[in-house]
């Protein structure tokens, strides 16, 4: 639940930044670092978005070929075509 409010606070921040330099900021000297600066967010952003679609529950994808608690096979293949 924290990754998500995070993903989210980060989202709004880039695109706050972004419509900015758009507006207000538009003429300063430094627009084009500003708007670099959102770009590394939404960069961040992808990245925990991305961690977290790996991550099925609290066992990585990776990891998933064998359900070790339940003594269960899961084959990756059935993972994938899930998220599909």
């Amino acid at each position: 639940m924290a990754l998500w409010l995070v993903f989210g606070f980060i989202l709004l921040s880039a695109t706050l930044i972004l419509a900015m330099t758009f507006g207000p900021l538009r003429a300063a000297a430094n627009v084009r670092v500003i708007r670099m600066i959102a770009y590394v967010q939404y960069a961040a952003a992808l990245l925990l978005l991305r961690r977290r679609v790996l991550v099925v529950g609290d066992v990585p994808l990776a990891d998933a070929g064998e359900d070790r608690l339940q003594g269960k096979v899961v084959f990756l293949r059935d993972r994938i075509k899930l998220m599909r």
